[in-house]
């Protein structure tokens, strides 16, 4: 269902939004500074519109107690599509990047990949790998299977018809690996899923003086 703010609601929304990056809660004066909005009945009407429509929470009676309801990332403004124009999305269908689904209150970690032995897969050095543990894998899923203290890094593939586990390791010159279930069950152990891969765009100060200074020596 499309949701209709109007101006006002946009300008308060934004606001709620910057102060809960900053994890902070906005008292109205800070909204009424922050959106230029001179009155703060003006403001508190804005806030119990945007509650109405589920895109802020707060509680009554309590101060600075408003933030987003849904995720406080960058705002989600257009397509993109090489050679073309950007695509812009209007601001009332707008959503939020979520950049607090993966977190450490739902168990998952991160992974530092340390080189570049998965540049088959598309994953490069420095990039980081979110890992669910305790979930049963879905065919294709990348999982971290653990055997014998070694990690191996594959695409999962259940093949119930033959009764065996197939990985398929990422890296270029490994061979898959075809497993019995029961070996599976026995010998193996599931470290967890891959759900997704963040990739930190520019290197530190120190990791680009290093690259500098190993260029200027050879």
């Amino acid at each position: 269902m499309t949701v209709t703010l109007n101006n006002a609601e946009q300008r308060v929304l934004r606001a709620v939004e910057e102060f809960a990056r900053r994890g902070e809660a906005p008292s109205m004066r800070d909204l009424c500074d922050a959106t230029g909005i001179k009155s703060p009945s003006q403001v508190k009407l804005a806030i119990d519109a945007l509650a109405a429509k589920a895109l802020v929470t707060r509680e009554r009676h309590v101060s600075r107690s408003v933030r987003p309801a849904r995720g406080i990332g960058p705002r989600i403004q257009a397509h993109l599509a090489a050679g073309k124009p950007l695509e812009a999305v209007p601001f009332i269908e707008q959503t939020a990047l979520d950049l607090t689904t993966h977190n450490a209150a739902t168990g998952e970690v991160a992974l530092r990949v340390g080189d570049g032995s998965l540049a088959a897969a598309h994953i490069s050095p420095g990039d980081y790998l979110i890992v669910r543990p305790n979930v049963e894998p879905r065919d294709g899923e990348l999982v971290l299977a653990a055997r014998r203290g070694g990690i191996t890094l594959a695409r999962f593939h259940r093949q119930a018809e033959h009764g065996r586990i197939r990985l398929e390791p990422l890296g270029a010159s490994a061979p898959a690996v075809s497993i019995r279930e029961s070996a599976w069950a026995r010998d193996w152990r599931l470290a967890g899923v891959v759900i997704a891969v963040y990739r930190p765009l520019g290197a530190p100060a120190t990791e680009a003086a290093e690259t500098a200074n190993v260029e200027a020596a050879a």
